[in-house]
């Protein structure tokens, strides 16, 4: 299904596929609310991260709910960590995010839910094991 780079130029395992779309973001954080949700406008998407284009900076390490829109209508969501956050523009940002296991589920399967809050992350990093990598629960 996922097919892995070729080119040992880029660090990334899975091909990023372009898209054009909307999205719009909410923190999973509730000390990030600011009342409305964060239109987006996507880039590429891969099997574990996304970019995209929004009018404001995300703090690299925050944890957001994507959720993706067509026609008016959220068709599905994913929850992510921003890995990277450029300006590109005067008000316009470049975003690089990393999907993540829901953490609902990662606190079901065992993980104390002070780990789950993003101030108990490893600098601006998640642990690894956070991500919806194919090893992520030890499969």
């Amino acid at each position: 299904m996922f097919q892995e780079e070729a080119t040992g130029q880029d660090h990334r395992r899975f091909i990023r596929h372009s898209v054009r779309g909307e999205a719009c973001l909410e923190p999973l954080d509730e000390r990030l609310a600011s009342g409305q949700p964060l239109q987006v406008m996507l880039q590429d998407i891969g099997r574990t991260g996304i970019k995209f284009y929004v009018d404001c900076a995300l703090e690299p390490g925050s944890a957001w709910r994507m959720k993706f829109i067509r026609q008016g209508f959220a068709i599905g969501s994913a929850p992510l960590a921003i890995r990277h956050c450029e300006e590109v523009s005067e008000g316009q940002f470049h975003i690089g995010a990393q999907f993540m296991i829901e953490p609902y589920i990662l606190n079901i399967v065992g993980v104390p839910e002070q780990d789950l809050d993003v101030d108990a992350m490893d600098g601006d990093h998640f642990d690894e094991s956070w991500f919806t990598a194919p090893d992520a629960l030890g499969a």
